[in-house]
């Protein structure tokens, strides 16, 4: 990530890699897909949150982990920044972070990543039940 934070430039990126992806995930996995498109200020900012989470609480593996899928990720991001992040952003966070992706199934909007947690300290709050109490932690990073 260069910076503090990722730009639009660095989105269409992501987007250029993944020409698929809309805020929902995978758009041709969508019946209706979310018609925002990625470079939007909100999603941006949502972006930036995932890239953020990664950074300090995921690890590359070796090999794609098909245990979680974006949409699962995107959710323990969401508990642990204590806001609302789509699942398009999570994996265009992941793109721009360099962590492979592929379509969890053919038809599934969801991605599945080389990435797995890290953070001991996140770890012992998903185990215990108290995700939500880690993002007070983000408070500053709530941008």
């Amino acid at each position: 990530m260069t910076g503090s934070y990722y730009t639009r430039l660095d989105i269409e990126r992501a987007i250029a890699l993944c020409q698929n992806l809309c805020p929902s995930g995978f758009r041709d996995a969508m019946p209706r897909p979310d018609d925002t498109p990625l470079t939007d200020e909100t999603i941006v900012r949502q972006v930036n949150a995932c890239a953020r989470f990664i950074a300090h609480m995921c690890a590359p593996t070796k090999t794609i982990c098909r245990l979680v899928s974006s949409y699962g990720w995107k959710h323990i991001a969401e508990n642990v920044l204590g806001q609302h992040v789509c699942n398009g952003a999570f994996i265009a966070a992941a793109i721009l972070a360099g962590y492979r992706v592929a379509r969890d199934t053919p038809r599934s909007p969801n991605a599945v990543f080389n990435m797995r947690v890290s953070s001991a300290t996140l770890r012992a709050y998903i185990d215990g039940g108290q995700v939500g109490r880690f993002s007070r932690v983000w408070e500053p990073y709530n941008t």
